[in-house]
């Protein structure tokens, strides 16, 4: 639960508004590796424009630099201030250099609040604290370099003509001067134009996305081509090391021709170098990526010797390892196939696998609740149904109780020739429906009685008082025998489900130390990477993986599943995964080894003297979801429909219990306390034998 916080700006001094907006606007812990990875490119774009701001095309200009600057949608700082370090060290027009990088920072600020507005949000959309405005602070930050491409292309054209036009004044008004703006103003917007294909959220599964960085590598290898450090070729080692990474990543096809463009950028000469090890890594990379790169990088070598003699040696030999080393440096480090995760909240592995397991424990313990309470709903209806047909007196007894009645009053009466005689079949017609109203209303109206009867009998107040009087004491005796009600409240019984139902929980959440070992030293081995495993349950085992990094494996789901099966010693179902940032969270339970099903033939058994045809065996089959499968046979004794009826409500009982998850011997106590209540006071007595049989679908 979140701690409630007053957002009344009077009462919230200035120092907290300002220190919430530094926290929102640097972010909370859990995005730290998300910060580093960000500056850290951001120093690598900065490098990168420092090295581009400097490298000099045809006719002694320089708009690579620019270019950058203006595609650039995030790092834009950081570039800016790679291109003012490259102005600084030019030798000449330096201060016009770096007027000019200022001046395009400024002019794309102002194309964008004036040609390109940002859509300013409802003001509903940010709370009205410090926290929102550093929220609409940083939102204007993101969208603040996020003018349109021909906008930016624009920008670049401008910069490079305000540069030209210094040239051309400097120079004297030079043809070759004149040439150089020409060409600059050209080749500006056209980088500007692939650059932003890199940049452009919205093109990264597009080919120019793949333009963009291929055009960014061959800018950087150019710009490098001529530049050492300790004897590195810097041109050299940025075309191996891009050229591994797209071989890598993309294919060996994709390598070629990163490899082919890459070395035409650096020495045309050395070209078919990096294509050759392009194409030699591409063979092992599902080899070993170490050896690939090797392969790769002696491929180079053979080339270079045979192009330039034993002086490539000391030219591109040091590169070209330096670069296999760091690839596969990188590479063991998961950083060029995936996401790489430099910080990591420093946190105990066990720990974050037991509080998943606790909030898995806690939904669990709903569910069993919830299934349980709905089975008692179910059990009560059926019941309280019931109870509500055993409170009525049956219809027979309530018809021999209206012929008793008339054999106290008609034999005395001069009429009763004219009744019992004549009209016979009336008479017995009148008693079935005066039978029918008192089964359904508990009571009999003489005004529902037929017209000639209430004129022809003086007596019929006096019987119909009496009929009504002995309805009552029938209706008195059938409450007092139905005991049905008695089960509902049955404390003990339902104390007994819900304890079975908690000891059930522990056992299925009771952690296994030894198979979690042996999961965790399985996953290793599969080189897989995580930060906690677990094994916990009983017979239903289940196994639990947090922080899940599958970036160095090389086998499929259906290969994991089989080894940890293996490693836990039962067999795992469907692995269900779920991605968390650059890992995942790892759950499985056990598979069902076995299937049941049933076959059933039922025949109709003839009752008393052929009236009945109504079977009083019941059979039944279900699965719970514990993993168990149940087959009953229930055989009410007895005949007709009370020995149906019988059989049907154990048959019900059971697999209601079962069905949620309790076991045999408390449902079937709960069902012999239920019987013997109601079978103890029935009419007649009708009992039912159970034959039940409990399948282990988990372990047979």
């Amino acid at each position: 639960m979140q701690e409630k916080r007053d957002i009344r700006g009077a009462d919230k001094p200035i120092f907290a508004t300002v220190a919430e907006f530094f926290r929102t606007l640097w972010g909370d812990s859990s995005r730290a590796n998300d910060r580093l990875l960000a500056a850290i490119k951001g120093v690598a774009f900065g490098l990168a424009a420092f090295f581009l701001g400097g490298c000099e095309l045809a006719f002694s200009t320089y708009p690579l630099g620019i270019a950058l600057l203006c595609a650039a949608d995030r790092h834009v700082l950081f570039i800016l201030a790679g291109l003012v370090a490259s102005a600084l060290g030019l030798p000449s027009g330096a201060p016009v250099a770096l007027a000019a990088c200022l001046a395009t920072a400024v002019i794309r600020v102002c194309t964008r609040l004036l040609l390109d507005t940002v859509r300013s949000e409802s003001p509903e959309t940010y709370p009205k604290s410090g926290e929102g405005a550093a929220l609409r602070l940083a939102d204007f930050w993101g969208k603040l370099f996020c003018e349109s491409v021909w906008l930016r292309m624009s920008t670049s054209a401008v910069a490079a003509f305000c540069l030209s036009l210094y040239s051309v004044i400097a120079g004297g008004f030079r043809y070759y001067d004149l040439f150089g703006a020409l060409f600059a103003m050209a080749v500006a917007p056209l980088a500007t134009f692939i650059y932003a294909g890199y940049f452009d959220g919205e093109l990264k599964k597009t080919a120019l996305h793949g333009a963009g960085i291929l055009a960014l590598l061959v800018s950087l290898t150019f710009a490098l081509r001529n530049f050492t450090l300790f004897g590195v070729y810097g041109g050299a080692f940025v075309a191996f090391f891009a050229t591994l990474c797209a071989g890598r990543r993309k294919g060996m096809v994709m390598g070629c021709l990163f490899g082919a463009c890459l070395g035409l950028a650096f020495d045309p000469i050395y070209a078919p170098l990096f294509v050759l090890g392009a194409a030699a890594a591409g063979v092992l990379w599902n080899i070993s990526p170490l050896a690939a790169a090797t392969a790769g990088c002696v491929a180079g070598m053979i080339w270079g010797v045979y192009v330039n003699g034993l002086a490539a040696l000391s030219e591109l030999l040091p590169a070209l390892l330096c670069g296999t080393m760091i690839f596969g440096a990188a590479d063991r480090l998961s950083l060029i196939t995936s996401t790489p995760e430099l910080i990591r909240t420093k946190a105990d592995g066990r720990a974050a696998v037991e509080a998943l397991i606790c909030e898995m424990r806690l939904d669990s313990s709903e569910q069993d609740m919830r299934r349980l309470s709905s089975m008692f709903a179910e059990l009560g209806e059926a019941f309280h149904n019931l109870s509500d047909r055993l409170r009525r007196p049956a219809a027979l007894d309530l018809r021999r109780m209206c012929d008793s009645v008339c054999d106290e009053f008609c034999p005395s009466c001069p009429k009763r020739e004219l009744c019992w005689g004549v009209e016979y079949s009336e008479t017995l017609g009148v008693l079935n429906r005066l039978s029918a109203d008192l089964h359904s209303k508990n009571r009999a109206e003489i005004e529902s009685l037929p017209e000639y009867l209430r004129m022809r009998c003086p007596s019929l107040p006096q019987m119909i008082e009496k009929i009504n009087e002995s309805c009552a004491r029938l209706t008195e005796q059938a409450l007092l025998c139905d005991r049905t009600g008695v089960f509902a409240a049955d404390y003990e019984g339902i104390s007994r489900i819900l304890t079975e139902a908690i000891e059930a929980g522990r056992e299925d959440y009771t952690v296994d130390d030894e198979a979690s070992a042996a999961l965790s030293e399985c996953l290793k081995k599969l080189r897989f990477g995580f930060d906690g495993v677990l094994v916990y349950g009983g017979r239903r085992r289940s196994v639990a993986v947090r922080g899940l990094d599958s970036s160095r494996a090389r086998i499929g789901v259906d290969e994991l599943r089989d080894a940890m099966s293996e490693a836990v010693g039962v067999r795992l179902g469907e692995l269900k995964i779920v991605p968390v940032g650059t890992r995942c969270d790892l759950t499985a339970g056990a598979e069902r080894r076995f299937k049941a099903g049933q076959y059933t033939c039922s025949l109709s058994a003839s009752g008393e003297e052929g009236r009945s045809r109504v079977c009083g065996d019941t059979v039944n089959e279900f699965s719970s979801q514990t993993d168990k499968y149940y087959a009953l046979l229930s055989d009410g004794m007895g005949s007709g429909r009370e020995a149906a009826l019988t059989s049907r409500i154990c048959s019900l009982f059971l697999e209601k219990m079962l069905k949620a998850g309790n076991r045999c011997e408390t449902s079937l106590k709960l069902l012999n306390s239920f019987m013997s209540e109601h079978d103890g006071r029935a009419r007649s007595e009708c009992t039912a034998s159970v034959d039940l049989m409990e399948l282990d679908l988990l372990s047979g």
